[in-house]
């Protein structure tokens, strides 16, 4: 096909990791909506609302040479009167399995009609106008190699009514210089999924969450090439002190890594299979303050999870059971420090990571 008007994505920004930006197009129809498609396209991902409610996402897993575009009817969810078509475009800024890593950009293209005779143009840049998602944080790990970062999301910083308010003081959407960054658009090849609800049939049980252990965790910031999202044999380090009243033995759960207290490695007990990736492990705790550190090799830049158990009453809710938490980085040979990041707080007996 034909190109379609051109790639946009914020005034001045050439990429970055995980960005999300929102981008609306607001228009006011006199009359009831008569006709109404768009065309849209955006690296890495997109979700499709308008007047607040969701339309759709993609696109199909693509390779920036091959790339697919969405159509959407949006008839069903205009009205007469004000309008907001929104998108919330996500760009990744590193390679995963849903898309390789390229520049950031979105394009759109279609026609929204009333009974009055104006016919208003969906292209971009058009009338679109766009902002950073404020609300996400740009430093989540991933979800696992193949995916994406997760979303942390705090709704306190994002911008109210982004995909249903007018917002005429964002800026306009800029027309980026990497228009060859993509190839040829053409149209989806396999359908959408087809988003059915399906209502269960009936409950089967209703239980209550133990209370029994809590769980303390963490992550660590590190800035490494984009192109990456871990620095090559990464290793995390995490310490801690864990005050005992007394001596005692403590039952807990650990998830990855070598953990070692008071500089003894603390011998795990097998994996079961109702604890995917969980090795318990009885830790003889000393009276007064004990050295907890984990290693572990990292993945996607993130560490794993601790769990105390404090099933029995053996430590009860002790005020002083609290300690503090350090953590460094190395990376490749144990010792050879290239980024160092501390962390201050108070944990429930570990923080393994």
């Amino acid at each position: 096909m034909v190109r379609p008007p051109l790639f946009v994505w914020l005034p001045d920004e050439t990429g970055g990791r995980n960005v999300h930006v929102y981008f609306q197009n607001a228009l006011t129809l006199r009359g009831d909506p008569q006709e109404s498609v768009i065309n849209l396209f955006a690296d890495s991902n997109y979700h499709l609302r308008v007047n607040g409610e969701f339309v759709g996402y993609g696109p199909l897993r693509f390779y920036p040479e091959f790339p697919e575009y969405d159509t959407y009817d949006l008839l069903p969810f205009l009205r007469r009167g004000r309008n907001v078509v929104a998108v919330h475009v996500l760009y990744n800024g590193f390679a995963t399995f849903h898309a390789l890593a390229n520049k950031p950009g979105f394009v759109a293209w279609g026609k929204v009609r009333g009974t009055e005779q104006r016919a208003y143009d969906l292209a971009t840049p058009g009338a679109w106008r766009c902002a950073l998602a404020t609300g996400y944080d740009q430093e989540a790990p991933r979800y696992s190699f193949a995916q994406g970062p997760i979303h942390l999301f705090d709704e306190r910083r994002d911008i109210p009514g982004w995909d249903r308010v007018p917002h005429a003081e964002w800026s306009k959407a800029q027309t980026v210089p990497w228009q060859n960054a993509w190839g040829p658009l053409r149209p989806r090849s396999i359908p959408h999924l087809t988003q059915d609800t399906v209502v269960p049939a009936r409950l089967l049980a209703a239980h209550e969450l133990l209370d029994t252990e809590e769980t303390v965790s963490f992550r660590m910031i590190q800035h490494y090439p984009p192109q990456l999202d871990v620095a090559p044999e990464a290793h995390g380090y995490a310490f801690t002190q864990v005050y005992s009243p007394r001596p005692q033995k403590v039952r807990c759960g650990l998830y990855w890594g070598e953990h070692f207290l008071n500089g003894r490695e603390i011998v795990k007990e097998a994996q079961r299979p109702e604890q995917m990736a969980r090795n318990d492990a009885d830790l003889e705790l000393r009276a007064g303050w004990n050295q907890f550190l984990v290693h572990c090799g990292l993945v996607t830049g993130v560490l794993g999870t601790g769990v105390l158990g404090s099933s029995g009453g053996v430590l009860g809710t002790r005020t002083e059971f609290w300690g503090r938490a350090r953590i460094s980085w190395s990376s490749g040979v144990l010792g050879t420090r290239t980024h160092f990041r501390e962390f201050w707080g108070r944990a429930r007996i570990s923080l393994e990571y």
